[in-house]
């Protein structure tokens, strides 16, 4: 396991942020967590009141879930085979929200960091968190509980920040987690908006008319980048081969939108993919 500081450490670099006027917000993961986690240990070991906390069945199930079926794995538990439900992998299993106690749970892992502070969060991986009558992403169930989420937020008296990383098919999709605009989210990740500024600058031309969506109003809208760390797009410096007038016309291009820019880390310098493979190669140390 590796540390980047104590709790103590965190908590200096948030006053030191808010002295200068800037928020900070954390990647909140609240659908799965790690195989090495105590909670998921005991789920195995049926025991601490945790056997439930988790998607458990006696035979391998075949979920589409939008990332390809499958996504049951088996382990042996107290002699017998049983499958858990991951659906980024086996070592990340998916929590049981039908389950109460995890629902509120997961209400107390926000609470205990915005209390230390944080003025927000970044849902990571929002379409997935429940599965409902046969549908494995998107749906009422999942909705229902940010909005639970949404109203445990607004009772903070310094406004706290609630975002969503939703990679859908459509635009429509990651406008649905807005809600009606007050009781969800304030901001969703669109992943439909930055690579048309890549495209425009390629190949000269307009690729933006496409996919230029305002935000929906004052208080909610959409977060739009042209790099993240999942294999979206190359860092722009590879892409460009390290030109930097093109860098700079579609950093332009996506800064200037009417929508809230997202710079991924290290874009600012012109930072290049690495030589590892997938996801790794946009996850370089920082220079």
């Amino acid at each position: 396991m590796i540390f980047f500081g104590t709790e103590e450490d965190l908590i200096s670099l948030i006053h030191a942020a808010h002295e200068r006027g800037m928020k900070v917000i954390f990647d909140y993961v609240p659908n799965h967590t790690s195989s090495s986690n105590d909670w998921f240990k005991d789920s195995v070991a049926e025991q601490n009141g945790k056997k439930d906390w988790f998607m458990w069945n006696t035979t391998q199930l075949n979920w589409d879930n939008s990332m390809g079926t499958g996504h049951w794995y088996n382990i042996q538990v107290n002699g017998s085979k049983k499958y858990y439900y991951g659906a980024f992998g086996s070592g990340m299993p998916d929590f049981n929200f039908r389950n109460y106690e995890v629902r509120e749970e997961m209400k107390n892992v926000a609470r205990y960091w915005l209390n230390k502070g944080f003025d927000g969060i970044r849902v990571d991986a929002a379409r997935y968190l429940i599965e409902d009558d046969g549908k494995y992403y998107d749906t009422e169930g999942s909705h229902t509980w940010f909005k639970e989420l949404r109203k445990e937020l607004d009772k903070y008296a310094s406004p706290k920040f609630m975002m969503c990383e939703v990679w859908g098919p459509d635009h429509e999709v990651e406008e649905s987690y807005l809600g009606n605009g007050t009781d969800e989210f304030h901001m969703t990740l669109d992943f439909h908006q930055g690579s048309d500024c890549i495209k425009s600058v390629s190949y000269q031309r307009n690729f933006i008319k496409n996919t230029l969506y305002p935000n929906k109003s004052e208080t909610t809208g959409f977060a739009t980048f042209m790099v993240n760390h999942d294999e979206y797009n190359d860092r722009i410096a590879t892409t460009f081969k390290g030109d930097q007038k093109l860098q700079k016309l579609a950093t332009a291009l996506s800064l200037l939108r009417p929508t809230v820019p997202i710079i991924y880390y290290g874009t600012e310098i012109g930072l290049k993919n690495t030589s590892s493979g997938g996801d790794s190669a946009l996850r370089g140390n920082f220079d």
